[in-house]
């Protein structure tokens, strides 16, 4: 089995993900991107064949999904060439609350897959306890005590308030499942937190001589500050500037706090909800009318580059203002 990252690069390019919220705790998702097999080496722990995508986006379950794939590259080195993507499947990861792409793959001697492109239209569970299900209505005094059916495809089965069941929804398919070793049974599976929401934090300093603010108010200062987190990717570029950096605004910060002192100013910032799954790179800039000298800005703590996961959900990265000192 080989897995793979959306929110890599070199794993899938071109990955975009659209969340729309549906109400009732679910979610609208699509996603696309191309899937880059041939990059990847094989991981173990499932069969021979198998792609499984992560695509980043965290829910309790899937309601509906209706995935499509297909071949975007190929290599063929000979005569013969037979090859099939097929069999597309979304899921979620019963560790992590993942949604998972899996496509069976089946390759001929004479090549291999170089990579596949994929879309991903489905309804996702982010909420479980405001989940609506339909209960059918009984009469008050029935004659005799019914038993339960089995619900058919198509019904949706009612759970007990209090219960730690998870309901079913139309749309689920019956019957064995081929890849019931690597998706568990959800529905014995029920997180016990609620989806994570990543942040990023940090601190801005400046010498006091460089701006006195008239009070200590975050309103006095944020005109001034644009905190950005940057989706950072390495371009080939060309000569001495090769590999070059690229930088693509994702997320904006706001400044929270203001301490002014005698010698030194603080403001503190914070990144909500800030990008899972990508390379970032925090940057600040800083807006000429700060102060008639010219300034630069550092990055005085923290990592210049990182990313955010379910384990990783919060990075603090800080900033120094500085004057230049023309000799």
């Amino acid at each position: 089995m080989k897995v793979l990252i959306a929110g890599n690069p070199d794993h899938v390019s071109a990955a975009s993900a659209l969340e729309v919220d549906l109400g009732g705790g679910r979610h609208l998702l699509v996603a696309s991107g191309v899937a880059h097999v041939d990059r990847v080496p094989e991981s173990g722990g499932g069969p021979a064949g198998l792609v499984q995508v992560r695509l980043g986006i965290v829910a309790f379950g899937v309601d509906q999904a209706a995935p499509l794939i297909g071949l975007a590259g190929l290599t063929g080195d000979g005569s013969g060439f037979v090859f099939a993507a097929d069999r597309p499947r979304v899921g979620v990861d019963s560790e992590s609350d993942e949604v998972l792409l899996s496509v069976e793959t089946n390759g001929g001697s004479a090549g291999r897959l170089g990579s596949f492109s994929y879309q991903v239209v489905a309804t996702i569970l982010v909420n479980l306890s405001e989940v609506v299900v339909a209960v059918p209505s009984t009469p008050a005094t029935p004659a005799t005590p019914a038993t339960p059916a089995t619900p058919s495809v198509g019904e949706i089965t009612a759970v007990e308030p209090g219960s730690t069941a998870i309901p079913t929804f139309p749309g689920q398919q019956s019957g064995p499942d081929p890849l019931a070793g690597l998706y568990p049974d959800r529905g014995s599976h029920v997180p016990a937190s609620p989806a994570p929401h990543p942040i990023i934090t940090g601190a801005i300093t400046w010498r006091t001589d460089v701006r006195r603010p008239p009070a200590e108010d975050p309103a006095t200062v944020a005109p001034f500050f644009t905190v950005t987190a940057n989706a950072h990717e390495m371009t080939p570029g060309s000569g001495p500037w090769a590999p070059a950096a690229h930088l693509t605004p994702l997320a904006q910060g706001r400044i929270t706090g203001l301490t002014v002192g005698e010698i030194e100013c603080r403001a503190t910032y914070e990144v909500r909800d800030a990008p899972m799954f990508r390379q970032l790179q925090m940057t600040l800039a800083v807006a000429a009318g700060f102060a008639p000298q010219s300034l630069r800005v550092e990055r005085i703590a923290g990592p210049e580059v990182f990313d955010l996961n379910y384990v990783h959900t919060s990075e603090a990265v800080d900033f120094t203002i500085i004057q230049y000192h023309l000799t």
